[in-house]
């Protein structure tokens, strides 16, 4: 029983360490809690030393967020999908993520990770980002993969 033991540890080892360096951004999202991030809304983060800019900048993201969701829901039906979304204030915080000046979006079985660059900071881009883990939510992750074209 002990070998099993030892086997069982041994496979998940092999499965989870390529999966920390191919989705280490996707990783380091479930840790945001626990880092350097404030949650300003539920699911929402943005860097501590971004949160001292203003309360408007945090009320106008909540504003975007929720206008998103009004978008997809006048669509598609009211989002099932609960997102983590991180919102960086430079392209050096965005590349840090694995993304782009304007957004990107990484995959866990469990939850999508979407980064928000600079100058991805509207209602499109959050939309569009928020819809690739609505679709994944509602298909399933391994569906997703496998059947739907990025």
């Amino acid at each position: 029983m002990r070998k099993f033991a030892i086997l069982i540890v041994v496979i998940a080892c092999i499965m989870l360490l390529p999966a920390m360096f191919f989705q280490r951004h996707a990783m380091a999202c479930e840790l945001l809690p626990v880092l350097n991030y404030q949650q300003i809304i539920d699911g929402v983060f943005v860097e501590m030393e971004d949160t001292d800019t203003s309360a408007d900048r945090a009320k106008a993201i909540t504003g975007l967020i929720a206008a998103a969701s009004e978008r997809m829901t006048d669509l598609y039906g009211a989002p099932a999908s609960k997102p983590r979304v991180v919102i960086t204030s430079d392209v050096q915080k965005a590349a840090s993520w694995g993304s782009n000046e304007t957004a990107s979006m990484h995959r866990m079985p469990w939850r999508a990770c979407i980064i928000i660059g600079p100058k991805g900071q509207n209602v499109d881009v959050i939309a569009h980002e928020w819809l690739h883990a609505e679709i994944q939510h509602r298909v399933g992750f391994f569906r997703f993969l496998q059947e739907i074209p990025v």
